[in-house]
Order: structure tokens, then sequence, then C-alpha cells
């Protein structure tokens, strides 16, 4: 009776076959895959490949220096894993000093009312009541002096300082037999309980803000001599027929960002002050046409010049002209409500190519800490103990590693810094403790 037939060491009901002779290459494992095939001598697989790395490294061991590296990583993972708490305490001390000590929430508040103010309110081309340009529509001299006369000065210093509606004295009702209803009868400042004057007061700016002093402009020149221009031929017939020097390309050939208002020329030139408390409101604008024309009207009407750049140039000169690369205009104001500082500047860039660039930027710096409110204050010194202690602990470890393993190797000290101690926390660590000691 023939016997059915068995299963092999493969799972297969097949007859074994008979024995492989084998060679000097492998042969490729079969499809499908069975996972049996994984301990087949003849086939190569991942299993047997790990097991050749393997094989070595537990019958001879691992090298010292790879298991000493090893070794360092993971205590440096354990060391950094222990320092998180302390690392939350000194990044969250620094944030909430910051938070509570700049204030950007109310800093903002300021900042925003004078940019708008400036942007939208200060306006010339007018037609009745209503100026049609504004500075971004500032794009030749004689659009920066209607600027400056027709919105700047009559915004931040106007002689009527308390506006009423428009066509109020049309709005009124006439009644028959009275006197008629006019609004320059009425007062342009009105008196409040406790007040000491009647407001808005001089130098009142946005009610709530006053203008320390006055108004500054000053300008930045060129002095470039004529050798500065480029001709495309010989260049003492181009020079005639050009008749004016040239400047070179300067740093504002592209639209400046708000970090360029932030820094001027060490030494800033044709610099003007307007101080209202001192020549009043209505010699301003008197100032302003000086500037100008360059004090030609001032002669002509036999009069004292205002602009004090135009009157020394001997002949008549507007302050303004080719040799101009830039234009701030300037004010400082303090706010009582909030205890800040806050300055405005206006710049003006006028480039080689003929287009003026115009930015508007606000800085503000609080009075001092101790005009801050009592808990801001408080919170603010805690933070600032536990910031500041915190970086010392940092700088004192951080200096003993360096020491210690100086000394403890046998190695020259850059080569122990290089191959033994720097590493990217460290360099965290230097920075912030940088950071701190600058503050």
């Amino acid at each position: 009776m023939a016997s059915s037939p068995s299963l092999n060491s493969y799972g297969s009901s097949e007859r074994p076959s008979a024995p492989v002779v084998k060679t000097q290459a492998r042969e490729k494992a079969p499809e499908p895959f069975h996972p049996g095939l994984l301990e087949d001598p003849r086939f190569p697989n991942s299993f047997d490949a790990k097991k050749t790395i393997r094989r070595p490294v537990e019958e001879e061991g691992v090298k010292e220096s790879v298991y000493a590296h090893w070794l360092k990583e993971e205590l440096e993972k354990e060391q950094a894993c222990l320092e998180l708490p302390f690392s939350i305490v000194f990044l969250g001390s620094f944030a909430i000093f910051a938070l509570y000590a700049l204030a950007q929430d109310q800093v903002i508040i300021i900042e925003n009312a004078i940019e708008t103010d400036i942007a939208e309110n200060a306006n010339f081309a007018f037609s009745n009541n209503f100026g049609h340009k504004g500075i971004d529509d500032v794009n030749s001299f004689a659009d920066f002096w209607s600027w400056t006369r027709l919105g700047l000065i009559p915004l931040i210093f106007p002689s009527a300082p308390y506006f009423y509606s428009e066509s109020l004295d049309e709005a009124v009702e006439q009644t028959p037999g009275a006197p008629s209803y006019s609004v320059e009868a009425l007062p342009t400042r009105q008196p409040s309980e406790g007040y000491q004057r009647p407001a808005p007061m001089q130098n009142d700016y946005l009610r709530y803000n006053k203008i320390i002093g006055g108004l500054r402009f000053r300008q930045e020149v060129s002095n470039d001599p004529k050798q500065a221009c480029i001709y495309p031929g010989p260049a003492d017939i181009l020079a005639n027929w050009t008749g004016k020097p040239c400047t070179r390309q300067t740093d504002y050939e592209l639209p400046p960002d708000l970090v360029a208002t932030e820094s001027f020329s060490p030494e800033p030139l044709r610099v003007e002050w307007f101080l209202p408390e001192v020549e009043g409101n209505d010699a301003l604008l008197q100032h302003v046409i000086d500037m100008e024309d360059g004090c030609t009207s001032a002669y002509a009407q036999n009069r004292t010049c205002l602009c004090e750049w135009c009157k020394g140039q001997g002949t008549p000169h507007p302050w303004l002209d080719d040799q101009t690369q830039r234009i701030e205009i300037s004010f400082i104001t303090y706010n009582a409500h909030y205890g800040m500082y806050n300055m405005a500047s206006v710049n003006f860039w006028f480039n080689r190519g003929g287009h003026i660039f115009k930015l508007i930027f606000v800085r503000s710096c609080w009075a001092g800490i101790a005009i801050r409110e009592t808990w801001t204050a408080v919170i603010m010194i805690a933070s600032l103990i536990v910031w500041m202690a915190s970086a010392i602990y940092v700088l004192k470890i951080e200096t003993v590693d360096i020491l210690s393993m100086i000394r403890s190797s046998p190695k020259l000290w850059y080569y122990t810094l290089a191959d033994d101690y720097l590493g990217f926390w460290n360099c965290v660590d230097w920075c912030a403790v940088i950071m701190t000691l600058q503050f």
C-alpha cells in the first residue's frame, strides 16, 4: 500500500529533492517568499546580513572610543532632560520681563495714533475744505513745500486749535430778530473742570500728547564734485552741457525700510527749528515760506528772514535743492496718561532717479520704571532678578565645565574645546549669557 506523501521542512507536500551542491554564487530566494527561508544558508537576506555585522562585535567587542562617544551622548541627553525645568524658568522669566517692560500693547496705541494722523490728515491740494493729496503724493519739491505749509504745520501747530464741525453755522436755525449765529465767534479754547488753562493748550497734540520744544528739520546733503558725473564722451564738453554737479548713487535708490529711519548722518546739515512757544504759530508758516524761496520774500519786504541757513548763504538760496539726499522732520511728545515719550519722524529720501520715498516712523520710550503701576513694577523687578540670576548660573556652570575639561584632558586646550566641549546647546547657553550681559 502506497503511503501518503509527508510534509518536508519547508511546509510543502512535495518530496525532498536531491541535495544541492554549493556553488560560489548563492541562489536567489524563490517567490513567493516564505519565513522559513530566513534560516536557509543558500539565500542572502537582511537577517543574515545583520548577523554578519553583529558576529564580530559580539566576539571581538567595541572600540573604547566608540563606546565613550556613545556614553557621552547618552549622558548629555540625560543632563539636558534634567535641565529642562531650569530652562523653562530661564526663558519664562525673560519672556515675562520683556512683556511687562515693553508693554507693546500700550505702545502701539500711541504710535498708531500719531502715524495715522500724519498720514491721513496732513493734506494739500485743497478744494474748499477738502485736501485731495497727502504725503504719498509728494513727488516734487513743490509738492513737499505744499504738504509742509498747508498740511503738516497747520496739523501740528494749528492757529485755531479747537475746531467745530463743517457747516455748523448753516445747521443752526436762525431766530428772527436775534443776532446771526457765527462759528467764528465761538471760542477756540474751552475751559474744563480741573484744567489750569482752557484747552487745547499750546503744543497740545491729538488732545492727550504734549509736544516738547518744537519741530526740527534737517538734511543729509551730497557734496560730490562735478567729477562724479559720468559722461559718454569728452568730460569738459559735456560738463558744460549738463551745467551742474552730479552725485554718486546713494543708499536710497531702493525703497527704504523702518531700520533706515533710526540712523542719520553724524553731521546733519541745514538744521532748522520751529519753536511755536517762542515764534508763535503764525510765524511758523512764514518760516516755511522763507525756507522755500530762500529769503527772497523777506528781502523784498525788508523783514528778518526766519530761515537761519538761507540767510547765511549771501544770496537767496532755497533750503531744498538738488544736493539734498534726505530730509527728516521730527518732534517729540510726552503722553502723561501713559507716562511715555514718543519721537515721530517723517522721512523723505531723494534718489538720483528723481523719485521721492516717504516713510513715517514713531519710536517710544517709557519715562521710567518708577512711573509704572505698582504691580507691573513688582513683576518686572522679580522676573528681571530671576532672569539675571539664571544667566549668572549658566555662566558659572559653563565656565566650570570648560576648566574641568581642560585640566583633565591630555590634549591641547583648543583641541579639548573643539572635540569635547563645543556643541549646539553649549552655543545656545553662551548666546543667552551674552545677550543678558548686553542688556
